[in-house]
């Protein structure tokens, strides 16, 4: 059956219905990419800001435990190394638990990680080692592991070495993230401008459809309606359908007519 026969409630029912899924499909595709965007910034947030973050309160506690090392031989009042002593001791666990943010976080092979933990207790074992041997009086030998060229001076340099790998991957990954967003929401704007546009052109589509089938039937009652009125007793209607809407009207012109005929 074609579709200009159905009823007119029908026809109504199937277009609005057509527009209704292409809105249903709209709805979902911007649920899903909206869902794809946030997942996105969700990562950005917990992989390369949190851990660049951690690294950055990393350095800071190591470039402090490393300063306040050096002024343990500047200082010999006891009440200024105990508290030296205390705030190495407090920046170490921090240290330890930034460590941690960036064994959880860190999206990059577990090998840079680890390599950041042992560089970091390698280090703080040595300098343990020569905390002990200036507080025993040995500050001839404890002076040289501080120095560059010293033992704890190369595994700080070791550290620093791992830092760095981790924060190059963090800033590659930030940057990767970054230009995925960016296309995921072009992506989006280019659906979007689709399925506006084709629930835009189906509308106006439909509308015609609709509008014609309803406005043709009734301009070809009107006109045979005024033919008759005119005098024309022969005036038919050339409109053939099924729709019941026309065939309503058909019958009731036609009774009328055969009334006045007879």
């Amino acid at each position: 059956m074609k579709i200009r026969n159905l009823k007119i409630g029908i026809q109504l029912l199937l277009g609005f219905g057509a527009l209704l899924i292409f809105v249903i499909i709209l709805s979902v595709v911007s649920f899903l990419q909206s869902s794809n965007l946030h997942q996105q910034t969700d990562d950005l947030y917990n992989h390369p800001l949190i851990v660049r973050r951690a690294l950055g309160m990393l350095r800071s506690d190591f470039i402090t435990i490393h300063r306040d090392m050096k002024n343990l031989f500047l200082t010999a009042d006891e009440t200024e190394i105990t508290e030296d002593l205390q705030r190495i001791e407090q920046l170490k666990v921090n240290a330890f638990e930034q460590i941690d943010i960036i064994s959880s976080q860190y999206l990059g092979p577990r090998a840079d990680v680890d390599s950041v933990k042992r560089a970091f207790v390698k280090w703080n074992a040595t300098r343990d080692e020569t905390i002990r041997l200036l507080r025993e009086g040995k500050r001839d030998d404890a002076l040289p592991r501080i120095k560059n060229s010293g033992s704890g001076g190369r595994q700080a340099a070791d550290l620093l070495k791992a830092l760095d790998v981790i924060d190059k991957f963090a800033t590659s990954k930030g940057d990767e993230l970054y230009k995925n967003s960016v296309k995921t929401n072009e992506s989006f704007e280019d659906q979007l401008i689709a399925l506006v546009a084709v629930i835009v052109s189906l509308s106006l589509v439909i509308y015609y459809y609709l509008l014609s089938n309803i406005r043709k039937p009734l301009n070809e009652l009107t006109k045979v309606s005024r033919q008759f009125h005119q005098g024309d007793m022969n005036a038919r209607s050339s409109y053939r359908s099924l729709n019941v809407f026309y065939q309503n009207h058909l019958i009731r012109w036609h009774t009328v007519f055969r009334k006045m005929r007879n």
